[in-house]
């Protein structure tokens, strides 16, 4: 019989009482009782007899074992809170839950399944739960609830989300627009009209073009629909166009008015005096003649805004004719505005 050794990486077993080694009937055994990873190596059996040698060779790789996978039930880690929104706008609801095995989701409004209602877009990625509506409407307003479960167990949360009405809106809307006024130097100006609008419009005054501000000697007020414009004390250079301007989200509108400005200033100064002293400005239609149909025998009235410095005068003319509306009335219309040079 020939004569084995067992050898680990070339380094002799025997009388190791980690291994134990058999040789029965031809059959040689190397047998580890409890392996670890410091055993792996190659291990080779050698037999030997007066005739020769004759070896073989194994490499064992031992592995470390892995972890048990700990199995846990439902848990929502990111809970869903309750909300408003505006009626209108996008919103989403989410919640974060983890378990294992992965929990699946359910979403439910006011206990009743959506997961398959088209008005949704749900998302659920690596525990994270996602409710989407694109366009809230009032009739989203209700508790919803998001449902996790696997087959160690369920757990919920919920929220409730309250809808808020969008307002309604209206373009602005002169319902009293401004008047042609007439002041006195000297005296107060006052400008009236009644505008609405939803929201309530921002206001906006201008002269002749240019936008005022409110200063000591000048007023604005816009309360109840009513906008106010004083000038405490007229002054030649007060007279000329104003304009109201009212916007909201709606849209926008605007009236005008004409001021002049008449008599003499508060200081012994003339007219002509003040008058030199500025600068001359040609006669321009502000607001020009607009074509009308009346009636026969009916009043009528043609409205035009015309500026200009010195104040020029105006002069209307229908073939120098023309006070009644007669069928002879009818006809062009002329407004003339002139100033003089000195």
């Amino acid at each position: 019989m020939p004569e084995v050794t067992w050898y680990k990486d070339c380094i002799a077993i025997q009388n190791n009482p980690d291994y134990q080694t058999t040789f029965d009937q031809g059959i040689c055994t190397l047998t580890i009782e409890e392996t670890f990873t410091e055993d792996s190596a190659k291990f080779i059996c050698k037999a030997v007899n007066a005739a020769g040698t004759a070896e073989t060779n194994a490499t064992l790789s031992v592995k470390e074992p892995e972890a048990e996978e700990q199995l846990s039930p439902p848990v929502f880690t990111k809970r869903l809170e309750s909300s408003i929104s505006r009626e209108g706008s996008t919103f989403q609801m989410e919640c974060k839950v983890e378990g294992n095995p992965l929990p699946t989701v359910q979403w439910f409004k006011n206990d009743v399944c959506i997961d398959n209602s088209p008005d949704y877009v749900i998302t659920y990625n690596n525990g994270e739960a996602v409710l989407r509506l694109e366009e809230v409407f009032l009739e989203d307003q209700a508790e919803y609830c998001c449902k996790a479960a696997n087959q160690l167990g369920t757990d919920l949360c919920s929220a409730k989300l309250t809808v808020e009405p969008l307002e309604p809106t209206e373009a602005p809307s002169f319902v009293t627009p401004l008047s042609n006024v007439m002041a006195r130097a000297g005296q107060k100006i006052k400008l009236e009209c009644e505008v609405t609008g939803l929201p309530t419009p921002e206001l906006n005054w201008s002269h002749n073009g240019k936008l005022m501000q409110e200063t000591h000697d000048i007023k604005m007020q816009y309360d109840d629909n009513k906008a106010t414009l004083v000038v405490n004390e007229a002054f030649p250079k007060d007279a000329g166009v104003y304009v109201v301007s009212a916007k909201n989200i709606a849209g926008e509108a605007t009236s005008s008015c004409n001021v002049s400005v008449k008599g003499r200033l508060p200081t012994e100064t003339s007219d002509s005096e003040v008058a030199s002293d500025m600068e001359p400005i040609k006669p321009a239609i502000q607001l020009p003649l607009k074509d009308i149909s009346v009636f026969e025998g009916k009043r009528v009235r043609l409205d035009c805004i015309i500026i200009g410095q010195p104040e020029p005068e105006e002069l209307l003319s229908h073939r120098g004719l023309g006070v009644r509306m007669q069928r002879e009335g009818c006809g062009l219309y002329r407004c003339i505005a002139r100033r003089q040079l000195c």
